[in-house]
């Protein structure tokens, strides 16, 4: 004989479970639309995608410090600056660029910098790495790419093969005896 029987009553509804539990049926329904996907996420753009794998690799200077002591250590290759700066450090890190040469443009928002870096919102991030920099200008309509990095990329000119010119013997030249 089960307890609610011995007591004269009816067991609640619901496989012995609290009543008041049972009664909420409806709000699940309710909490799985909301994690129905809406459709597929779109890929961030290019450029975001470059500034978080130039994080990754320790390639990349953020924030205002970080990025005007890379600019005046002749470190950086490439700057962004979120197009919500702030006007004066705009023309602070507008002015370093003119002076060294580097390369600068605004193409998103201090929100895009941070989340594209895994940080906090940025006004300015410098790009340190030359092949990052040169792949983060290709990415950006519009966006002449700094100077060709010499680590090795090849020059439009450059012939193939690296051999010794004519006439000239392969290898190494012998050690230099004296007297002969």
């Amino acid at each position: 004989m089960t307890r609610h029987a011995a007591q004269g009553g009816s067991p609640p509804p619901g496989n012995g479970a609290r009543p008041d539990l049972n009664d909420h049926q409806g709000d699940v329904g309710l909490r799985r639309a909301s994690r129905v996907s809406t459709g597929p996420r779109s890929a961030p753009p290019r450029w975001l995608a470059v500034l978080g794998l130039a994080q990754r690799a320790k390639g990349l200077a953020s924030g205002r410090a970080a990025a005007l002591a890379a600019l005046h250590g002749g470190q950086a290759r490439f700057v962004v600056v979120a197009t919500d700066a702030p006007a004066q450090l705009v023309e602070q890190i507008v002015n370093a660029c003119r002076e060294q040469g580097v390369p600068w443009t605004r193409p998103g928002s201090k929100q895009e910098l941070g989340a594209a870096t895994g940080r906090t919102p940025r006004s300015v991030v410098a790009v340190t790495d030359a092949n990052l920099a040169h792949a983060l200008a290709v990415s950006l309509p519009g966006t002449q790419p700094p100077g060709r990095p010499s680590n090795g990329w090849p020059k439009p000119d450059s012939r193939r093969g690296s051999g010794p010119a004519r006439g000239q013997p392969r290898g190494r030249p012998g050690p230099r005896t004296p007297g002969r």
